[in-house]
């Protein structure tokens, strides 16, 4: 009888292992598909990998990268068929650029920035300020930031500003989703600082809906002035496009100029050239400012911040007054 019970339960035991042998392999095949079929459900992000929370201040980098297109610029640098007006901004045909400084360059590779290689590694990244607009026109909503780059920060913003040897600048980051960017910047501006070739203005501007970056140059040095404005946007084929855009010089100092009587002065250009910005200034944000008033022999420094968005004109409301 015992030798009976034995060999049962011997079976039934072995049957009862054996059932839980291909219970757990086929648990684990099932888990197996699961995870191939959706690998990333458990790791808080979506099957496209886009983080489940959408809040911007949380998500402005995609875990993916995803490489910016080359300019037709560096294409044709290639080949040697470029015909933009400036190699360095990286602008298409009939662009205008300041002859004092370019807007910047599309894509990370470039004379005023270089991804990861330029600023030094040792330098400190301040971020000024971080806002959002549809720079390239799609639709969604790009991740704009202000910063600053030096071995020594400041006690404030303003301060790090003033001490920067390297300077200021405006990258713009290719938004993919709600609250979503790719981490390499699309376009990078030339850098800002307080010396007069880096003296600059560059604006958010929005204008019949859509969205610009405002770039000008109110140069005056030994008797000159020159002044420009571009508004441009960007577009992953074509690289840096130009809206609109205007230029005027003129002599603003008869000590200077023995034919002065000959000369184009404020009061002939500057009222024309206020009428043709003032569209853009309405509704405009200052992103950087770092430019100088000559008469005062001193550098105007300003700048939004999350707590006070600077609007364009408290800056050109100075210009015109210049003018008087």
């Amino acid at each position: 009888m015992n030798k009976l019970f034995h060999k049962v339960f011997n079976n039934t035991l072995t049957a009862s292992l054996f059932e839980m042998l291909v219970l757990g392999v086929a648990a684990c095949i099932v888990v197996a598909v699961c995870f191939l079929t959706n690998p990333k459900k458990d790791m808080g992000v979506d099957s496209d990998g886009n983080p489940g929370n959408k809040d911007v201040a949380e998500s402005f980098i995609k875990d993916e990268l995803v490489e910016p297109e080359k300019s037709e610029l560096e294409e044709s640098k290639k080949t040697g068929t470029e015909e933009s007006k400036t190699e360095e901004s990286g602008t298409q045909e009939g662009d205008l650029t300041s002859e004092y400084s370019p807007f910047g360059q599309f894509g990370e590779k470039g004379p005023h920035y270089e991804y990861g290689v330029y600023p030094e590694k040792y330098l400190v990244e301040t971020v000024l300020y971080e806002t959002m607009a549809d720079i390239n026109h799609d639709k969604i909503q790009d991740y704009i930031k202000v910063v600053c780059y030096n071995d020594k920060v400041g006690s404030t913003d303003r301060e790090t500003v003033e001490l920067s040897a390297i300077g200021c600048y405006v990258m713009v980051y290719k938004g993919i989703a709600d609250g979503i960017c790719e981490r390499k910047p699309m376009f990078i501006s030339r850098n800002f600082h307080l010396s007069h070739s880096g003296n600059g203005v560059v604006c958010l501007s929005k204008y019949n809906g859509l969205d610009y970056l405002l770039f000008a140059n109110i140069y005056e040095m030994q008797g000159d002035a020159y002044y420009d404005y571009a508004m441009v946007y960007l577009d992953e084929e074509k690289g840096i496009l130009t809206a609109d855009s205007d230029a005027v010089e003129f002599a603003i100092d008869s000590h200077g100029h023995s034919d002065w009587d000959k000369l184009t002065h404020r009061e002939d250009v500057i009222p024309e050239f206020k009428k043709k910005m003032e569209p853009y200034l309405e509704d405009s944000e200052i992103l950087m400012c770092l430019t100088m008033d000559e008469e005062l022999h001193s550098n105007i420094i300003c700048f939004s911040t999350q707590e006070e968005r600077i609007p364009a004109n408290y800056f050109f409301g100075w210009v015109w007054e210049w003018t008087h």
